[in-house]
C-alpha cells in the first residue's frame, strides 16, 4: 500500500505521537509498504533531526499546507479543523493520540472552566479542547473511519466505524539492558505539563523528602528544586534509564494509551499511575494512586520493599512478561488490516 502520515506538528519534536509515528512509518516500511509522513512546522521544541530517526525511503514533508492525493489510504492525527491542512479525496483515517479531545473526567472538570484551563493549559490546547467539543460531532464525519490507540474503554464517539487497535512497542528494543541504581530511584517521563502529572510529580518528590529516605528523584527534560533533569534522552538512552529506575511515577490525569507505561515495564520497572480509565485498559500489574498523599504512601512501601533483601527483586520478577501483547509483531498486523480495510472497502 502507499500510505502517508498527516501530524499537526513537527516530527522533530519526537515525543509521544511523533515517535509513535515514525516507529509505525518505520515498520511499515519494512514490512514492504510506500510510507511518506507530512507534518506543520509547529513544534514547541525540535529534540531531533527527522532523517536521523527515519529508515531510508521514507519521504518527510514539512509545510502550512499539503494536497495529499497519491495514496491508498491517509491517516491523520486528528485535531479539530487543523487537519484541513492536508487536503486530501483519498479515504482517510482520524487517528485520536491527543487527550484532548477525549478527556478523562478529571481533565474535563478544568477545562470547562475557561479560568482554570488558562491557568492550567496553553491557548492552543484550550481552542482544541472546546473546537471538539463544539465541532466534533460533524467534523470526525469527514473521515472514512477513527482509530483509538488503546483497548477498548469509555469512548463516547459519533462514528460508525470505530478500530481500536493498541499503540506498540519494539520488545527487542525495549528491554533490561542495566543494573538498578544502589539508590532507590524513582522517575518520571513525559512532558512538563499539569495534565501528564509534572506538577504532582515535583510535590511528590517535596512530600518524600520529608522523610528523610534515601530516595533518588529524576526526569526527563529539565529538572527543578527537588527533580533531576536529565535533559532530552535518545531512545537508547531512554532505555537505560528506564532499567536503572526503580519505579516509574506516571500521575498522568489524561492519555490515551500511556505508552511510558509499557515501555517501563518492558524495561522490568515497575510503574504507579492514575487510576483513569486509559490507564485500566491497558490490563496490566499497575499500582495505582489517585492523590499526591497517595502516591507518596505507595512509593514509601516499595521502597521498604527494596530496602529488605530479595523482596522488591520477587516483585518484579517476570513483569516485562505482561506487555507480551504489545509486541510490534502482534499488533502491527492488526494496524496494517484496518488501514487495508478503509483503504480498500470505502
Amino acid at each position: 500500500m502507499k500510505i502517508a502520515f498527516a501530524s499537526p506538528i513537527s516530527v522533530s519534536r519526537y515525543a509521544g505521537c511523533e515517535k509513535w509515528i515514525v516507529g509505525t512509518a518505520n515498520a511499515l516500511k519494512q514490512r514492504g509498504h510506500d510510507v511518506s509522513i507530512y507534518a506543520t512546522p509547529y513544534t514547541p521544541e525540535r529534540n531531533v533531526d527527522v532523517d536521523d530517526v527515519l529508515s531510508r525511503g521514507i519521504d518527510y514533508h514539512e509545510a502550512w499546507r499539503f494536497n495529499l492525493e497519491d495514496y491508498d489510504i491517509v491517516y491523520m492525527v486528528y485535531t479539530p479543523i487543523v487537519w484541513r491542512l492536508f487536503g486530501t479525496n483519498n479515504p482517510k483515517i482520524a487517528g485520536f493520540h491527543y487527550h484532548l479531545c477525549l478527556p478523562s473526567d478529571i481533565e474535563k472538570r478544568v477545562l470547562e472552566n475557561i479560568p482554570s484551563a488558562l491557568r492550567h493549559y496553553d491557548v492552543i490546547s484550550v481552542l482544541t479542547y472546546w473546537s471538539f467539543k463544539l465541532l466534533g460531532k460533524r467534523d470526525i464525519q469527514n473521515f472514512n473511519a477513527v482509530h483509538i490507540p488503546n483497548n477498548p474503554f469509555n469512548v463516547s464517539l459519533a462514528h460508525e466505524r470505530i478500530f481500536f487497535v493498541p499503540n506498540w512497542i519494539d520488545l527487542d528494543f525495549y528491554r533490561p539492558t542495566k543494573s538498578k541504581h544502589d539508590v532507590f530511584t524513582i522517575l518520571f517521563v513525559g512532558r512538563h505539563d499539569w495534565e501528564k502529572g509534572w506538577w504532582d510529580y515535583n510535590a511528590i518528590c517535596r512530600l518524600l523528602k520529608k522523610f528523610n529516605l534515601d530516595i533518588r528523584c529524576i526526569s526527563t527534560g529539565r529538572g527543578s528544586s527537588y527533580v533531576e533533569g536529565l535533559g532530552f534522552l535518545s531512545d537508547r538512552e531512554l532505555v537505560d534509564t528506564y532499567s536503572s529506575a526503580h519505579l516509574l511515577v506516571y500521575p498522568s490525569k489524561s492519555d490515551m494509551f500511556g505508552l511510558v507505561i509499557v515501555e517501563a515495564i518492558a524495561c522490568n520497572t515497575p510503574v504507579i499511575t492514575t487510576s483513569i480509565a486509559a490507564h485500566k485498559a491497558l490490563n496490566l500489574p499497575l499500582i495505582y494512586a489517585d492523590s499526591v498523599d497517595e502516591f507518596v504512601s505507595k512509593i514509601i512501601l516499595i521502597y521498604k520493599l527494596w530496602s529488605r533483601d530479595g523482596e522488591y527483586e520477587d516483585m518484579i520478577r517476570g513483569l516485562r512478561e505482561h506487555v507480551a501483547k504489545y509486541d510490534v509483531n502482534k499488533i502491527m498486523p492488526g494496524f496494517e488490516d484496518m488501514l487495508r480495510q478503509v483503504a480498500t472497502e470505502t
